[in-house]
């Protein structure tokens, strides 16, 4: 069943990506529909071992959480993998802001000499965008012409996490992104740095600015901020309090496990909040 004109489910948005994937009628597909995990999904993302990869946590959580790209439904996990490490990092961004709320509060130090104390910096995840890069077919400027290339995408760190060479073969995912677009001839060094500078022009940041001022010294300054790994961890500790919302419901509402697990996320939490109204009497 669609949904009515003029409602929207809060457990659920469209996002839209910087890169996409090709879709049937060889249109690009750039929109994308999320839905927060229900409990039962949450279950498995909260069993994820503590050194888990991120990418193989990003993936999880995506196939769990993409309806849809564009026309391409359902998303397998090989879908999951084929998009752009950009488009993945968007789509954490949006489901942080869908399953644990619109604000986040991270502690910085202040860069001050002299200073160096905690800081608290409240970041709305809503007014974080992910901007658009140049339209493909890419290609980088080197001493051998021009050669074509790929961005990165998902499957290309799974490669690595196989291989055991995650975080420690850059070279090898610039090789992967342009055999993709067909090149196959090896590249040296050189060659290697001129298309790593030329996807990162293309690819979309992912890293973003935040302006502080040190409630302690008053400094001034722009932080940089990757926040994927924390909107990640963020996303994990909400997973985390299934088994206690479990726990509460089925005390309460004397329901099955397998009722509650299966709740839209935003339902259960709303249980959950009446629950504690009868407790405290708010």
């Amino acid at each position: 069943m669609g949904s009515t004109p003029g409602f929207r489910s809060p457990d659920s948005l469209v996002a839209h990506v910087p890169v996409g994937l090709c879709g049937p009628a060889g249109d690009v597909c750039r929109d994308v529909e999320l839905a927060a995990p229900n409990g039962l999904s949450e279950e498995y993302l909260a069993a994820a071992e503590p050194g888990i990869a991120l990418t193989r946590f990003v993936s999880a959580l995506l196939e769990r959480a993409i309806v849809r790209i564009g026309a391409l439904a359902p998303v397998t996990r090989e879908r999951v993998e084929e998009l752009a490490i950009t488009d993945r990092d968007t789509l954490v961004l949006r489901l942080a802001e869908l399953m644990t709320g619109p604000v986040l509060w991270i502690t910085l130090d202040c860069p001050a000499a002299g200073c160096s104390l905690p800081m608290e910096l409240r970041l709305e995840l809503v007014a974080m965008q992910v901007e658009p890069k140049p339209e493909h077919p890419w290609e980088a400027e080197t001493a051998l012409g021009r050669i074509p290339f790929d961005v990165p995408r998902g499957g290309d760190l799974e490669c690595l996490l196989n291989e055991g060479q995650e975080g420690t073969s850059t070279g090898r995912v610039i090789a992967r992104c342009v055999q993709r677009a067909g090149w196959r001839e090896d590249l040296k060094d050189d060659e290697l740095e001129a298309v790593e500078a030329a996807i990162e022009r293309v690819s979309a940041d992912t890293e973003f600015e935040a302006d502080a001022v040190c409630p302690h010294c008053g400094h001034a300054f722009t932080a940089m901020l990757d926040l994927i790994p924390r909107l990640v961890s963020r996303i994990r500790q909400a997973c985390g309090h299934i088994q206690r919302d479990v726990h509460l419901l089925a005390s309460h509402y004397h329901w099955r496990e397998a009722d509650i697990l299966a709740l839209p996320r935003s339902r259960r939490l709303r249980y959950l909040a009446l629950i504690d109204a009868d407790v405290w009497g708010n």
